[in-house]
């Protein structure tokens, strides 16, 4: 439990942070399919469109001198859509995960867990936090120092996204 005695949660509220349709829960299952599974085909979807985007055009841009990317002005646009058909998809998606991967090569589903207490960014924004856990799997108090990752979710009507990452864990 949390030992941060001025901070509770409802069964409710904790549902809703980490039930179907939860930004928990997508966070929590965008990371399973890139890290676990390595299948960005399938977490894709699950990307806001302008991270989507971001990341086609920062993949593009560091590849610009090969010349399958030269010659192609609309790949951000092809590599960006929700479900990609284009022939470097699968180089674009490798890499990807491969760089996720790199980056978060300290995450262990039996170390870390999802932090419940909502972190609001502004109306359909919200921060996921993976955080570090205690042995045994116990919630460390707020007030420990811990690592992790934040994931800004967004919800765009239909279900929440991942739309970027936070590096500091927001307290």
């Amino acid at each position: 439990m949390n030992d941060d005695e001025s901070f509770s949660q409802s069964d409710e509220e904790v549902a809703a942070q980490y039930g179907p349709g939860s930004p928990v829960r997508a966070a929590s299952e965008w990371v399973a399919l890139v890290l676990k599974d390595g299948s960005l085909a399938e977490a894709w979807p699950l990307t806001d469109a302008g991270l989507r985007r971001q990341l086609a055009e920062a993949w593009v841009e560091a590849n610009r001198a090969h010349p399958l990317v030269a010659g192609e002005p609309s790949l951000v646009e092809a590599l960006s859509v929700a479900e990609p058909e284009h022939p470097l998809w699968p180089d674009f998606a490798r890499t990807q995960v491969e760089e996720f991967r790199g980056t978060w090569d300290w995450y262990d589903t039996a170390r870390y867990g999802w932090g419940s207490r909502p972190r609001l960014v502004a109306p359909g924004e919200e921060i996921a936090v993976l955080v570090e856990t205690a042995e045994g799997g116990e919630i460390m108090a707020q007030t420990e120092p811990r690592h992790g990752m934040g994931f800004r979710m967004r919800h765009d009507g239909q279900r929440w996204r991942v739309a970027g990452f936070e590096v500091e864990v927001p307290e």
